[in-house]
């Protein structure tokens, strides 16, 4: 289904291409010498002719489907999160990618678990443009020029070539949070070998259950709750787990691997960070460096976890 290769779109195109760039030389006032930066400029910018997201003519999208050519994997950055003008010229483009170039996979930097609950949830029937809070950041699912995005993948959900919605951070996002032990004692209860399962989650709720029912008190925690957990987790991840496929796509052994793992790093993280006085230093990227080989959608296909962060091309 994929290629093995993996590569992506950054500031670094592979081919001259800059959609749109606001660049102030510092040239001394005066100076006669033409700056080789603004001949480059002015012979490899496209113009983009509008942000609205249902334009009918993408023709001037065109030069950034040549600079991404069969390329699988794309990344959309902002400046801020809280640019709305970015936020409106990237729901156009990840349209474009879908319907033009084959991307079927748009990963938001939110929770991991939470985007699959709440893409699961989608998929049933709930509308996503009215439910992305459950996994989302408010700063993108309460945003006016996001919202045609949300429809969109709305629309589409239930299609044979639907654009699905996944998370990548391992820290909790949305609403969908709280549901996480309960899907994961679904999961573990479907298993062929139960034995000790609900006495694990048991564990899970006295523990990191802390995180949503005192939060206070998840930081804090000593050092006896903190190895409980992490022995909690260790063992899960040690048992031999097997997809549920009554359970779609929250029924996946690789799925709630990661899930496991990115929840003690995140346990991990708050840990380290001193709410009088933060950390830069202990700040790090958390699970971002302990993501397995591959994942799987929700629809199959394996990825390379460490780089789905932007659109995934269909191949």
């Amino acid at each position: 289904m994929e290629r093995q290769s993996h590569s992506w779109v950054s500031s670094r195109f592979p081919r001259p291409f800059v959609a749109c760039l606001l660049w102030v030389a510092a040239t001394p006032l005066g100076a006669q010498t033409p700056d080789p930066r603004s001949a480059w400029l002015a012979a490899n910018a496209h113009p983009i002719r509008t942000l609205e997201f249902d334009a009918a003519d993408d023709a001037d999208l065109s030069p950034l489907g040549r600079a991404i050519g069969d390329r699988r994997i794309v990344l959309l950055g902002e400046q801020t999160h809280g640019d709305g003008a970015t936020f409106q010229a990237k729901a156009r483009i990840v349209r474009y990618l879908h319907e033009r170039l084959g991307f079927d996979l748009l990963v938001f930097e939110s929770g991991f678990y939470d985007c699959r609950r709440t893409w699961t949830d989608a998929r049933a029937g709930l509308p996503l443009a009215d439910s992305a809070g459950g996994c989302m950041f408010e700063l993108w699912w309460n945003s006016e020029q996001v919202r045609p995005l949300l429809e969109y993948l709305d629309a589409g959900k239930s299609t044979g070539r639907p654009l699905e919605l996944a998370g990548m951070d391992f820290q909790p996002s949305g609403g969908r949070a709280r549901l996480m032990l309960d899907d994961l004692a679904a999961f573990l209860g479907a298993q062929p070998d139960t034995a000790g399962a609900g006495s694990a989650i048991t564990a899970l709720r006295s523990t990191y259950g802390l995180l949503f029912s005192a939060p206070a008190r998840f930081v804090t925690m000593p050092d006896s709750l903190r190895d409980a957990l992490r022995i909690t987790i260790a063992a899960l991840g040690a048992r031999l787990l097997h997809d549920a496929p009554a359970l779609g796509g929250l029924g996946e052994a690789a799925f709630w691997r990661q899930v496991l793992e990115s929840q003690l790093e995140f346990a991990e993280f708050a840990w380290a960070v001193d709410p009088a006085k933060p950390d830069p230093a202990a700040c790090s990227t958390g699970a971002t460096r302990r993501w397995p080989p591959t994942w799987r959608g929700s629809r199959g296909g394996t990825t390379d976890g460490r780089l789905s962060c932007g659109a995934r091309r269909r191949t």
